[in-house]
């Protein structure tokens, strides 16, 4: 089953975005579509975009909403009983730019649309925002530290939402 684990500078909406390239088991050149049907089906499916939405200012709200929303109802349709985790990177925050408030304006939006969709097995994960004391990875990106910490919130979710032991 094609997972992509991370592709710097995609974003959800309304350009050169993960939705795209999604069903392509080589989405570098769009080539091998594959089928959710030809794997084992996640229990649990974590969508973790926006930074670069937000990158150079707050999206279009019902353009990306509504992009937002139609991805997590493909993954729905591709996964009807796993839990579908709408993610805060650990790249967004309220800090840069001064006053944009790009991550409050995020999670409200993340709220509005799982509200929306009415499904109780989509949930809004909040990573914390990296700390530059952590370090920092290429292109501001999450290094081991800060990836550690996500992994912990992670499983900490996963475990009280699925039961894992």
């Amino acid at each position: 089953m094609p997972t992509i684990v991370a592709w710097s500078g995609k974003k959800m909406w309304p350009d050169n975005t993960i939705p795209d390239i999604y069903n392509y088991i080589f989405p570098s050149s769009k080539s091998g579509a594959w089928s959710p049907d030809s794997g084992p089906k996640p229990q649990a499916v974590v969508i973790n975009l926006a930074t670069n939405d937000f990158g150079r200012g707050i999206p279009d709200e019902n353009g990306w909403k509504s992009g937002y929303t139609q991805f997590v109802k493909k993954v729905r349709k591709n996964y009807p009983s796993a839990l579908i985790y709408l993610a805060t990177g650990s790249m967004m925050s309220d800090s840069w730019p001064a006053g944009a408030k790009h991550l409050t304006t995020l999670k409200n939006w993340l709220d509005s649309i799982q509200s929306s969709l009415g499904d109780s097995k989509v949930k809004r994960l909040d990573f914390s925002v990296q700390q530059e004391s952590d370090g920092i990875g290429s292109a501001y990106h999450p290094n081991a530290v800060t990836q550690t910490k996500m992994g912990r919130v992670l499983a900490v979710a996963l475990k009280g939402d699925l039961g894992w032991k």
